[in-house]
């Protein structure tokens, strides 16, 4: 008699391990999954600076609005450098940034640039850069997609941004 109830308890036990680790499976599945924004820029500069990839205006409610950045010291390197930043889950704006750094005039080189949210990705190659993001007055770009920034009335304050085309693409892949 106590043979079969260990016999019994064993197989409970061991039935019960099983089911946890189907849940384990089903979460990593529902990771995968996970509405995440994240952007990717192999890039190099010809000066040290502190680059920003930044999201404006999230809405969070019809109150509220939300800002969120990331920052990261760019050396000044013969090899492409990457800035990688995974912003929040279910965090979206019609307004991505990027910020080339505000302490000198200086010329910077992005090879690519890459997008994803949740299964979808968007790579932007360099010849695709200004089909994607346009410069403000502090940012030009040369024959070669490389970018200068430059100071206009004593300030630099150089920033590229997420055109209506790469926000609509990002849009149309939310879960």
């Amino acid at each position: 008699m106590r043979h079969i109830i260990i016999y019994i308890l064993s197989l409970v036990f061991l039935f019960s391990c099983n089911q946890g680790k189907e849940n384990t499976s089903s979460e990593a599945a529902l990771i995968d999954k996970e509405d995440i924004l994240k952007v990717k820029i192999e890039l190099k500069t010809s000066i040290k600076d502190e680059f920003i990839i930044s999201l404006n205006e999230i809405e969070i409610d019809e109150f509220q609005r939300m800002y969120i950045q990331a920052r990261e010291i760019i050396p000044v390197t013969s090899n492409y450098d990457y800035m990688t930043v995974n912003f929040f889950e279910n965090m979206f704006s019609k307004k991505l940034v990027i910020s080339l750094g505000y302490n000198h005039p200086k010329q910077v080189e992005i090879k690519s640039i890459s997008i994803s949210k949740g299964v979808h990705n968007i790579y932007v190659e360099r010849e695709q850069i200004k089909e994607f993001f346009h410069g403000n007055k502090y940012v030009s770009f040369d024959d070669k997609m490389k970018i200068t920034t430059k100071e206009v009335d004593g300030k630099h304050q150089p920033v590229i941004y997420a055109n209506t085309r790469l926000i609509n693409l990002l849009k149309s892949s939310s879960l």
